[in-house]
């Protein structure tokens, strides 16, 4: 009984794999590679509390709202990272970790909520004084304006979404939680 129910666990991860790398090889969703992330990039100046300005709308997001992200140093060189909103009044958290894509001065990560499931994490502007940063990933489908306050200016935030669209982001579906 036991060597059946072993079998079946790997069944089930083995279709899971199988649908997520289906998912991923018929992705109908624009690269956003064209689109560098940025260099000169110090890890040690990303850590600490960013907060969510805006962002595009997706199901593991829906409803949350005063969201974070803490990033923290590890002594392995990757990156802890704790996710944490607000949803019907209750905190909602979400721990990970990441690493370097490549070059450690790019700011390009992976990112796991669900190891070994990596996901791209692409800085693709940055303050000089890693006061604010836009984040996406490898598709047009995701989209974040960070800071490391809890409110900007309407002006920086105008500034952040023309670049967006510059870059051929669809500004009108971003949404200000």
């Amino acid at each position: 009984m036991k060597i059946k129910a072993q079998l079946n666990l790997l069944l089930g991860v083995g279709i899971l794999f199988g649908v997520l790398l289906l998912q991923s090889g018929c992705s109908s969703s624009k690269s956003t590679k064209e689109i560098p992330a940025v260099s000169g990039f110090d890890i040690n100046s990303y850590l600490g509390t960013w907060y969510e300005i805006a962002r595009l709308p997706h199901s593991f997001e829906k409803g949350i709202y005063n969201c974070s992200a803490e990033y923290t140093l590890r002594a392995d060189g990757r990156v802890n990272v704790v996710n944490k909103g607000m949803k019907n009044n209750k905190e909602s958290r979400a721990e990970g970790i990441a690493r370097f894509a490549g070059d450690k001065t790019i700011g390009e990560l992976k990112v796991s909520f669900f190891r070994p499931f990596y996901g791209s994490y692409r800085i693709i502007y940055l303050e000089k004084d890693y006061s604010a940063a836009i984040v996406t990933a490898d598709t047009f489908d995701y989209f974040w304006i960070l800071s490391r306050e809890r409110d900007i200016p309407e002006e920086k935030i105008n500034s952040y979404l023309e670049k967006a669209k510059s870059w051929g982001f669809d500004t009108q579906k971003i949404e200000f939680p």
